[in-house]
């Protein structure tokens, strides 16, 4: 389970850095009409829920519902949703995997 906490972080810290790409992530979202702001908070509750079940830092999945509140501001939505996958990645490469779990 750790390990799927794990891949989960970093692939929604990676979800979370394509929207802080300049025009590509307003273009996302407002293409979107706002929906894929609802999506990514969706998804760092499953995280949150995850990252409690396994014991580890859900730090970076409560900011990024934090982010995701405001990320409908200019700028600001682009610099947090920045900070949020940076977060994220680094959480999700710095967790360990217990080796029992590995095999």
């Amino acid at each position: 389970m750790q390990q799927i906490n794990k891949y989960y972080k970093i692939v929604i810290a990676l979800g979370e850095l394509l929207l802080a790409v300049p025009f590509l992530g307003a273009s996302i979202v407002f293409g979107s009409a706002w929906t894929v702001l609802g999506l990514m908070m969706f998804l760092h509750i499953i995280g949150i829920v995850l990252s409690v079940t396994t014991k580890q830092s859900m730090g970076g999945h409560i900011f990024g519902v934090i982010a995701n509140l405001i990320a409908f501001i200019p700028f600001v939505g682009m610099l947090v949703h920045g900070i949020t996958g940076l977060v994220l990645l680094i959480q999700g490469f710095a967790t360990k995997i217990p080796q029992q779990e590995q095999q």
